[in-house]
């Protein structure tokens, strides 16, 4: 069972358990804002709902990515090749950035 009661207190606690096994899996670089707020951000849903009190919430940390391109990505941290791509967000896949001089 989801830790019910962290999810009536805070949503944010749920991601806990997710970032402790992420980072037991690889060695992360990028902080949470560089992959969710700047790489994926162009993906982020753009919903408003109510919380259990009724007040409005906007949802920071949900996107529309497959998950394919969410190994991919992972995939390109592992490699440190991260840097070199950018999310396309209507092609809904990862593209290498050309480097221009």
């Amino acid at each position: 069972m989801i830790k019910q009661q962290a999810f009536e207190t805070d949503y944010g606690d749920l991601t806990e358990d997710a970032k402790v096994f992420a980072s037991s899996l690889i060695n992360l670089e990028f902080s949470d804002n560089q992959i969710y707020g700047i790489f994926f951000a162009s993906a982020r849903l753009k919903i408003e709902i109510k919380d259990r009190f009724g007040r409005p919430v906007i949802p920071q940390e949900w996107f529309c990515v497959p998950f394919e391109r969410i190994e991919e990505a992972i995939e390109r941290i592992k490699d440190k090749s991260i840097q070199s791509y950018k999310y396309d967000v209507k092609e809904a896949r990862l593209i290498k950035v050309e480097e221009t001089l």
